[in-house]
């Protein structure tokens, strides 16, 4: 499951606003940014964030120690 601060992440490493996320995963804003603050969202809601970032190239880790995100060097700023 991606954690609020790996969205954050990813949106940072892709340079999206909250508004960029929303859209390209067909979500409402205030969706986004509940879950970003740490609310409960629809398991639904979450599969659409994550295949939207992973088609971008983003690769979630969560290993039990750390969790974090992966940006593909073509990305980056």
């Amino acid at each position: 499951m991606l954690l609020p601060a790996q969205v954050r992440m990813a949106r940072a490493g892709l340079g999206w606003s909250l508004l960029d996320l929303a859209e390209r995963a067909q979500i409402n804003p205030n969706t986004v940014s509940r879950y970003e603050r740490g609310a409960e969202v629809r398991s639904g809601v979450l599969q659409k964030i994550e295949a939207v970032f992973r088609a971008e190239g983003i690769v979630f880790f969560d290993d039990g120690v750390e969790a974090g995100i992966k940006v593909p060097q073509k990305k980056l700023a």
